[in-house]
């Protein structure tokens, strides 16, 4: 078991990395690479004057420009930082391990908290399967440095947050008698994971209210849970207090309109089904017939976790800004939600699935995952390489015509990756270059023009200019 396990561990490493390496930095990426000035919005125009980040203090000027003028989200920019140095040779590894971590930690969530090496290989698998295929913005959340900064990493340091309390939930006498060390690493882990995430965080903070008023009851609430939830509060607090919040929202809610939202969310249902139906039909034939034991404690974990991904997808309806990235956040608690109701009915001996149709559909799910695993790492190899001439192109340009509009080239798509199939086995998986506006004043154009230090660059058809 130990040895299958370690090749599904093993391959979701080596196909993440090799996606890892062949992104190429994306949007604000660029723009974390140059001190930001006070006063200029989110992926605005930066001054003539402005210059690249080489020291700590520069690092420190942009996190304070970022919490006054872009958002609350500290977590993630302290651990983005140090990547504006040194690139992406030393985030493209670390960043495969953490959606390794990302598998796991849903594993042992799912497995009464209980952390250990000896795992169920088939389980892991179907975890990895569910984080590959329901996830809509895959790039945005999983390669893209500064996406996976604030949507992944940060997702690792929630659950691993939780841990403790879903261990303490199975087994009342885990973690009774603490040390000082325990009780105040929970706190300060607590204010990390607090000014992470808006729209999962202040469910998480209701829950465990909740939770720990129900150990003051009974007599089981211990220093280590309180000082966890004080650190999680003031961590939230930090975060949904951040000036930046109110500035950036100002700036951002006119980029999509009404329609665009309806159609994007059609999208992230479309992603989510399946996940949705099975957790209702779980529920719905678990709700009467689980009462007691380990099973029914499943099933309360599993209402939490359904509690979160609800709230968490309620939020990114009503606000006016793009929920396309964060709908990743309700994905892994519909995950977790999924597998602690599976557990539960197997508990009880239910079986809302028949044997022929769990038959046919990991038929059709592992057929699904080796072929598009296989078209996304194709796919996506032809758009590097195609990046990669883009790249030897600007720099060409750079020096022999510095004061140019260098034109680059989209590219070229073959038969079959223009066909229905390709769409359905790739989705959202396959990168995409930076430059994609035909206009050089397009602001992305603008801050990728001043990294590589050419007047202005811009798209256009067929030939290369």
């Amino acid at each position: 078991m130990f040895k299958k396990s370690s090749i599904v561990l093993f391959c979701v490493f080596i196909i993440m990395l090799l996606l890892n390496y062949m992104t190429p930095l994306y949007n604000e990426d660029y723009f974390a690479i140059f001190v930001w000035p006070m006063g200029v919005p989110n992926l605005g125009e930066l001054p003539e004057d402005a210059r690249r980040v080489s020291s700590v203090s520069d690092v420190l000027e942009g996190l304070k420009v970022y919490y006054l003028t872009g958002g609350g989200r500290v977590s993630a920019a302290l651990i983005g930082a140090p990547f504006v140095f040194v690139g992406k040779v030393l985030f493209n590894p670390l960043n495969s391990l953490m959606f390794l971590l990302l598998g796991i930690e849903i594993y042992w969530l799912t497995h009464e908290g209980e952390i250990s090496g000896n795992f169920n290989s088939s389980n892991l698998f179907w975890i990895f399967f569910a984080l590959w295929t329901f996830n809509a913005p895959f790039i945005g959340t999983y390669l893209w440095m500064s996406g996976a900064t604030n949507y992944l990493w940060m997702m690792v340091v929630i659950l691993a947050f939780i841990i403790p309390y879903v261990k303490n939930f199975y087994n009342s006498q885990i973690y009774m008698t603490s040390d000082n060390k325990f009780i105040l690493g929970m706190f300060f882990w607590g204010i990390v994971a607090g000014c992470s995430l808006e729209t999962i965080v202040c469910w998480l903070i209701l829950i465990l209210f909740y939770w720990l008023y129900l150990c003051k009851k009974d007599n089981k609430l211990q220093l280590w849970k309180c000082s966890g939830f004080a650190g999680l509060c003031i961590g939230y607090g930090i975060l949904i207090l951040a000036p930046g919040n109110f500035t950036r929202l100002a700036e951002t809610q006119y980029y999509i309109s009404s329609h665009d939202r309806l159609g994007e969310l059609i999208c992230i249902m479309f992603f989510h089904f399946i996940l949705w139906y099975f957790i209702f039909k779980f529920v719905f034939i678990c709700r009467k017939k689980i009462n007691s034991g380990k099973a029914l404690k499943h099933f309360r974990m599993a209402k939490a976790s359904l509690v979160i991904a609800v709230g968490s997808a309620v939020i990114n309806s009503l606000l006016p800004v793009s929920g396309w990235r964060p709908s990743f956040l309700t994905l892994i608690f519909l995950i977790i939600t999924y597998y602690l109701l599976y557990y539960a009915q197997r508990e009880a001996n239910l079986s809302p699935i028949t044997d022929s149709a769990k038959a046919l559909l990991k038929c059709i799910a592992v057929f699904y995952m080796l072929f598009s695993v296989a078209c996304c790492l194709y796919g996506t190899f032809g758009r590097w390489e195609h990046w990669n001439e883009m790249i030897e192109h600007i720099k060409a340009e750079q020096k022999l015509n510095p004061n140019s509009i260098v034109e680059v080239t989209l590219p070229v798509k073959n038969q079959f990756e223009n066909s229905f199939l390709w769409g359905f086995l790739v989705t959202s998986h396959m990168i995409y270059q930076p430059v994609i506006s035909d206009d050089e004043t397009d602001r992305i154009n603008k801050i990728i023009a001043r990294y590589y230090g050419i007047k202005g660059i811009r798209t256009v058809k067929n030939e290369l200019k």
